[in-house]
């Protein structure tokens, strides 16, 4: 294991969290830009759920493997819901502004 192990997961998590915002906002404006930062928030929660399960530790797996399967994956499916269907996202987030 390198010594700035935990430091790259913190700067992975951070940039995963502006992807998450940058995704809201722009669903929120309704912006040209839903889709590619969909995109890259599904790409990097994928690869989250992948490393988080294949680098944990014995004790470690069933933790990582309920992460990915409750939270990552399912989030990486929502993403790839709005790529594929960014005008209806787009037409609920506007209902929900009026609400």
């Amino acid at each position: 294991m390198t010594n700035h192990y935990d430091a790259a997961w913190v700067g992975f998590d951070i940039g995963l969290l502006c992807s998450f915002a940058l995704t809201a906002r722009a669903a929120y404006c309704r912006s040209l830009l839903l889709v590619p930062f969909a995109a890259a928030t599904c790409a990097l929660l994928l690869a989250d759920a992948w490393f988080d399960v294949v680098t944990s530790g014995p004790g470690e797996r069933l933790e990582a493997l309920l992460e990915a399967g409750l939270a990552e994956l399912p989030l990486a499916a929502l993403c790839a819901f709005v790529v594929y269907d960014a005008d209806r996202v787009q037409t609920s987030v506007r209902g929900l502004r009026r609400g």
